[in-house]
């Protein structure tokens, strides 16, 4: 047996004696509690339950005090010998001649009516009131249940209907149940008999007594402890317990607390502990309690004293905890004392000597971690430090080789093979003849009107995103470098001629779209050359007849693949992937000084690039406007434009006022069927043909039939960019639109101004004025009379989900504020 095991044993030896007397003791002191507790709770039960019992007492003295009232033994007894004798038939007039009252305070009494004996219930109430008894209200009956007199504020009717009949019966004073009365006093239902002067029981007294004395007498016993209790219930019909009494813990219990009596809690017990008993059960909170109950016998009441079992116990608890505390400290201050001082020093050692070994075999990653401010410590962190200086050197001897190699064989600015690298491979493979192998020259075409227009860092990101593209399009085991300038070179091992210029093709594709770079887009396009090796040529040979093929393609311009221009292959692919998205410009009417409103939007193209890029209108309209492929591009502008109106319409983001103006280009809206396909997606999507403006490109020769179609459909026609030219003004005779939109430049002039502003508020124009920045230009268009107004200034044009949200009804905050906020905008009037 070792050290460590005796050690352990010797502590065991100690503190298990120490526990176990620990234990004894504690359950010695918790049983002499729990007989202190009940026997406690038993004798104040028992002395609340005299106490109540006295009240009762005293309650049903005060009763029968009242029955025995001589005035009242005669009067009922007359009223009740009337009253039999008239269902009897007798002959009354004898009894209605002899004159009953007329003393005391007391008129003559009829006993033919209904209440004769009304005076007397009153005098009994206030002879109650003068002998100081807690009666505060009183019905007089006959020995049938019908009633003599009755005091102003009585209102108890018995639940039990049976117990005026058993009080009469056995001639003993009865109580009924406790009850809230109209003005919410608590009350205690008596019947005491009326016993006439010849032994016969002729009537009773049903009375209401104040409740107040026993509710009090109980609620003084929460002033005992914390938690300690006593409440008392009545049983109902039904056998349920109904507190009587407010609960400590519910203050709302008092006649409104119904304990149903299959819960079998300890208040339902006692209304059937005639002999009283201790409980230990959980009381109406559901908490552990410890219980005296009993019964009441007078009433049939549920009388309980309690106290929480965890404040009953509280000294015996804390004495535990005490003791618990004590013994696990000692425990743990000797098992900390044998950890911390002979096996610490021994794993330390040994972790220590592992590391040690770990580091000689070549692991420098291990480490001792001993921080320790001893001669172990310091060993340790010697060996930390000799591993660390180790490991970093490595490191970087690793990290220098290894980008060393990588400039080596790659080209710093692509990341690309380089030509090195492509050497290396081209002399590989020259010693495989058997199989075919074929090498592409790849250069660009347009790269140096790149360099020279937009400078050498504009043409570094466009041989990036290219060196990108391409790597996209190669396939597994072909290897892709960049041998210099703007030319790559493409090697395909064991490829023929057939194959190689599959992916010649492949990498066409690459250049479909434009490229972005931070100065804008650039259409580019490639030459490529292609050469496969055979039995008598050598991969040398291939690459020399590759480079000239790629120079010789490149010198006549073609393009193997190009179907047409680059911006119409784009708008193409973009038709086809759906990536074309409708931006909006607000219009903002400025009807006087610090009154803005939203009056509508312009829609604009944008094509997303695949590479998350924006391709603007002027960067391939001109190429698609006047050929089917714009008619297409403006269809689809259509009904993306009118449902997203219809969609703000829809959830009330846009007025009825709100109106859409749409760029389509002269070839679309020539078309013979455009009326008509306009009208269809009108009622499609159910936008009202007022909230539509087409603008109508500047010089176009348009069809007036088509302007009275449009016209006659409700669509009003604006003439756009009025002023790029001075001799637009002429069209507006011809064309007649609806709306001018006039370039802000043919305004800046203090003499045309006014006068092109006459000219349209003559032929009823509305006028919108375009491309408005600053504040001052806006000041002096509106004391010209202008009144709507689009430009940077107010917003660029945007997404629909960020125009809707910016400017929507529902955006806050409003087209005034916000205009006043981002651009400070007060003019004076």
């Amino acid at each position: 047996m070792g050290i460590r095991a005796k050690l352990v044993l010797c502590l065991l030896a100690v503190l298990l004696p120490i526990v176990a007397v620990s234990l004894v003791t504690i359950n010695l002191l918790e049983n002499q509690l729990v007989e202190r507790t009940e026997s406690s709770l038993s004798n104040t039960q028992r002395l609340e339950a005299a106490r109540i019992n006295e009240i009762l007492t005293t309650y049903a003295q005060d009763a029968r005090n009242l029955a025995s009232d001589t005035h009242v033994k005669e009067f009922v007894d007359a009223s009740n010998e009337f009253r039999q004798a008239r269902l009897a038939g007798h002959d009354t007039s004898t009894l209605l001649n002899t004159s009953i009252g007329g003393i005391d305070g007391i008129a003559i009494i009829d006993l033919a009516s209904d209440w004769p004996l009304q005076q007397l219930a009153l005098a009994l109430q206030r002879k109650a009131g003068i002998v100081g008894s807690n009666i505060v209200e009183l019905r007089i009956v006959d020995i049938t249940g019908k009633t003599l007199g009755e005091t102003m504020g009585y209102t108890w009717e018995p639940i039990d209907s049976d117990l005026l009949t058993r009080s009469i019966n056995t001639v003993k004073t009865s109580f009924g149940e406790a009850f809230l009365s109209v003005s919410d006093q608590t009350r205690l239902g008596i019947v005491s008999p009326i016993i006439a002067n010849s032994g016969e029981v002729v009537g009773a007294l049903m009375l209401e007594t104040r409740l107040n004395p026993i509710v009090d007498l109980i609620s003084k016993h929460e002033q005992v402890s914390k938690s300690s209790e006593a409440h008392i219930a009545q049983p109902m019909l039904n056998g349920d317990a109904q507190f009587l009494t407010e609960l400590r813990f519910d203050r709302t219990s008092a006649f409104s607390k119904i304990i149903p009596k299959s819960k079998n809690l300890p208040i339902n017990q006692a209304l059937d502990a005639p002999r009283g008993r201790i409980l230990h059960a959980r009381d109406y909170r559901g908490v552990d309690s410890i219980l005296a109950i009993e019964t009441i016998p007078a009433t049939g009441w549920g009388l309980v004293v309690k106290v929480d079992t965890s404040e009953a116990f509280g000294p015996v608890n804390e004495l535990r905890h005490v003791l618990m505390i004590t013994t696990f400290s000692s425990i743990a201050f000797v098992l900390v004392c044998y950890m911390f001082c002979l096996v610490p020093i021994a794993q330390r050692l040994k972790r220590t000597a592992a590391a040690a070994h770990k580091i000689m075999s070549g692991d420098l990653t291990t480490r001792v971690n001993d921080f320790a401010q001893d001669e172990i410590g310091n060993l340790a962190r010697t060996i930390d430090t000799l591993a660390r200086d180790l490991e970093s050197d490595q490191q970087i001897r690793t990290e220098v080789e290894a980008r060393l190699r990588h400039q080596a064989l790659h080209d710093e600015l692509t990341g690309l093979l380089n030509r090195k690298y492509a050497n290396n491979v081209i002399e590989q493979l020259n010693n495989d003849r058997q199989s075919q192998h074929s090498v592409m020259f790849l250069d660009l075409n347009g790269f140096k009107d790149v360099n020279d227009l937009y400078g050498h860092a504009a043409g570094d990101e466009v041989l990036i995103t290219v060196s990108q593209r391409l790597s996209d399009q190669i396939g597994d085991g072909v290897t892709l470098a960049r041998w210099g300038g703007d030319e790559f070179v493409v090697i395909l091992p064991g490829c023929g001629e057939a194959a190689a210029t599959e992916t010649a093709l492949s990498l066409h594709c690459a250049f479909d779209e434009a490229i972005t770079t931070s100065k804008g887009l650039h259409q580019l396009s490639c030459s490529i050359g292609l050469a496969t090796s055979s039995e008598t040529k050598s991969l040398d040979d291939v690459l020399m007849e590759a480079d000239i093929l790629m120079y010789e393609q490149k010198k006549a311009k073609q393009n193997a693949r190009s179907r047409g221009s680059m911006a119409t292959r784009t708008v193409e692919r973009a038709l086809k992937e759906d990536r074309l998205e409708i931006w909006f410009q607000p219009i903002v009417s400025f009807k006087r000084p610090g009154t803005y409103a939203l009056a509508g939007a312009e829609a604009f193209v944008r094509i997303r690039s695949r590479d998350g890029g924006i391709v603007l209108p002027q960067d391939f309209m001109n190429d698609v406007e006047s050929i089917e492929l714009g008619t297409e591009l403006d269809r689809r502008v259509l009904t993306r434009a009118l449902s997203s109106l219809a969609r703000w319409r829809a959830s009330g983001v846009v007025g009825e006022d709100f109106r859409l103006s749409l760029n389509l280009t002269a070839h679309s809206l020539n078309e013979p069927e455009f009326s008509a396909t306009l009208q269809n997606q009108l009622k499609a999507s159910a936008v009202k043909p007022e909230q539509v403006i087409i603008e109508l490109p500047p010089n176009a020769a348009v069809d007036p039939l088509l302007l009275a179609h449009l016209r006659m459909l409700g669509v009003a026609v604006a003439l756009d960019k009025l002023g790029t030219d001075p001799m637009n003004l002429g069209h507006t005779a011809r064309l007649q639109p609806d709306i001018a939109k006039i370039d802000r430049r043919l305004l800046s002039d203090a003499i045309v101004a006014p006068h092109v502003v006459s000219i349209c508020e003559e032929r009823r124009l509305d006028i919108i004025v375009e491309g408005v920045e600053t504040r001052e230009q806006m000041a002096a268009l509106h004391n010209l009379g202008v009144t709507y107004f689009q430009g940077y200034l107010f917003d660029r044009p945007q997404r629909g989900v960020d125009f809707i949200t910016r400017w929507g009804k529902s955006s806050s905050p409003s087209v005034g504020e916000r205009l006043n906020r981002d651009v400070s905008l007060r003019l004076a009037g």
